[in-house]
């Protein structure tokens, strides 16, 4: 998805920052699904086994399984429009509003640590969290940056490494983020099955997490040329 000249002069400018921000997110992404996943089987951080599972239960007539797959797409989808609205732009800019999704998101990984033994609305909260934070991603040089998943992360990384058969010259930058993200993911996902061995209740650990990139967001903008806008 394009976006205007003024949004890639800001990822230009602050490329160093936004691949760390990128590998950060990313490993909150992993750290998150994969608490899910230990302790309800449930992915939360991309919807295309949901949507496989939707189809099966529709098949088997499986229609209590299917109740719930259904719900955990919808969180998912409703975190996505919820950022939509916040943010109002797939383009990257200076601006609070960035902040304010991640802290609605630390807020909703909050919530679903204090209900993780109350049923499944820890799994639609988290779904929520996870779609609220996908959607805020945006595109740079014709890639879709994506934290919560890792199918086009490694689509386009497969892509950028034809290059080198068809004696080309990488385009290294893009490689690095993408990169980045990849290996923030399994390391979140690495931490939090760590953390569940231990036997912690990771959501609390992510919703810090989460908060603290929200307040770091606030002070590097304030750091930058030109000041944070709403």
């Amino acid at each position: 998805m394009p976006y205007g000249e003024r949004s890639e002069a800001v990822i230009r400018e602050h490329y160093g920052a936004i691949v760390a921000g990128g590998f950060l997110l990313a490993l909150l992404a992993g750290f998150i699904n994969t608490a899910m996943l230990e302790f309800y089987h449930q992915s939360v951080s991309h919807m295309s086994g949901t949507i496989a599972k939707i189809g099966l239960d529709l098949g088997t007539g499986d229609r209590g399984e299917f109740t719930v797959v259904v719900r955990v797409l919808m969180a998912f989808f409703t975190g996505a429009v919820f950022c939509g609205v916040v943010v109002g732009t797939n383009a990257f800019t200076h601006s609070y509003r960035y902040a304010i999704v991640l802290l609605v998101e630390a807020a909703a990984l909050m919530a679903a640590a204090l209900m993780l033994h109350h049923g499944t609305y820890s799994v639609l909260l988290t779904a929520f969290a996870c779609g609220l934070q996908n959607a805020m991603a945006s595109s740079w040089h014709g890639l879709t940056l994506r934290t919560t998943h890792m199918t086009g992360v490694l689509t386009d990384l497969g892509f950028l490494t034809s290059e080198l058969f068809r004696l080309r010259r990488p385009q290294w930058r893009k490689i690095v983020l993408l990169l980045a993200f990849l290996f923030g993911f399994i390391g979140g996902c690495a931490l939090s099955a760590l953390s569940y061995s231990r036997g912690f209740n990771q959501l609390y650990a992510a919703s810090a997490f989460c908060g603290t990139l929200a307040l770091t967001y606030l002070w590097f903008m304030s750091r930058t040329g030109g000041g944070v806008r709403y």
